[in-house]
């Protein structure tokens, strides 16, 4: 399970940051925690080349999913 978000929530607002700091802050500790998290998946065989190629082909519905919800 991966809960890190509220822990950090309230350590981001007890240093009083402004929105889009916090946002930046937040995208880039996220973003190295999934590279790091990349290491034992690869290890326990959890990726695999047609896995990733999986996610490649299904990154337009991720567009989609996001537009989506802008606009809804």
């Amino acid at each position: 399970m991966h809960a890190g978000c509220p822990s950090i929530n309230i350590y981001f607002i007890s240093r009083k940051l402004p929105k889009l700091q916090w946002l930046a802050a937040a995208g880039a500790f996220f973003a190295v925690m999934n590279i790091i998290k990349l290491i034992p998946y690869s290890l326990n065989g959890q990726l695999s080349i047609s896995s990733m190629w999986l996610s490649l082909a299904l990154l337009p519905a991720v567009y989609g999913g996001v537009w989506l919800g802008k606009r809804i």
